[in-house]
C-alpha cells in the first residue's frame, strides 16, 4: 500500500516532468533572437582617428593610430602632449598614458566602450605629488569622435 505522502510525490513528480516536456525539455539552449544579441566580433574595431574627451574625467583630445588591435597615439591638453598607448578587443579599448600635472605625476588607466561613434568608460587616475601621499580617485569619461 503507498501512502499519501508518497502519492503526493509521485503526482508532484510526474507533474513537473509533464511540464517540462511540454515546454520543449530544457535540454537544448533556445534560440536566440540576432536583433538582440550582443555583437560579437573577433575583429577589432577601427578607433583610428581623434576622439575629444568630456565627463568627471576630461583627458583632453586623442588622437589614435590603430594597427591591428594595438593603439598608439598621443594626447593633447593644458598640460602638453603625451603618449598614449593602448589595446582594442572587440568594441572595447583599454589605454594610459602618464603626464606631469602642477609638478605632479599623474597615471591615467582607462577602459571605455564604443557605441556607434561615441566610447563611454571610465578611468583610474593615480597621482604622486612631492611630498604628499599619493592618491588616486576614479571617474566615469565619454569619448566622442571628432
Amino acid at each position: 500500500m503507498i501512502s499519501s505522502k508518497l502519492r503526493a510525490r509521485w503526482v508532484t513528480a510526474a507533474l513537473c516532468l509533464a511540464a517540462l516536456a511540454a515546454c520543449g525539455g530544457g535540454g537544448d539552449k533556445p534560440e536566440q533572437d540576432e536583433s538582440t544579441a550582443a555583437p560579437t566580433t573577433d575583429i577589432p574595431v577601427d578607433l583610428s582617428g581623434s576622439w575629444v574627451s568630456s565627463g568627471d574625467v576630461v583627458v583632453g583630445l586623442l588622437r589614435l593610430e590603430q594597427n591591428g588591435d594595438l593603439v598608439k597615439g598621443t594626447v593633447e591638453n593644458e598640460y602638453g602632449s603625451q603618449p598614449i598607448s593602448g589595446t582594442v578587443f572587440g568594441y572595447d579599448l583599454a589605454f594610459s598614458f602618464a603626464q606631469v600635472r602642477s609638478s605632479c605625476e599623474v597615471q591615467l588607466n582607462c577602459f571605455a566602450t564604443l557605441f556607434d561613434e561615441q566610447m563611454r568608460g571610465s578611468c583610474k587616475l593615480a597621482s604622486q605629488c612631492p611630498g604628499q601621499p599619493a592618491s588616486t580617485r576614479n571617474g566615469r569619461i565619454t569619448l566622442t569622435r571628432e
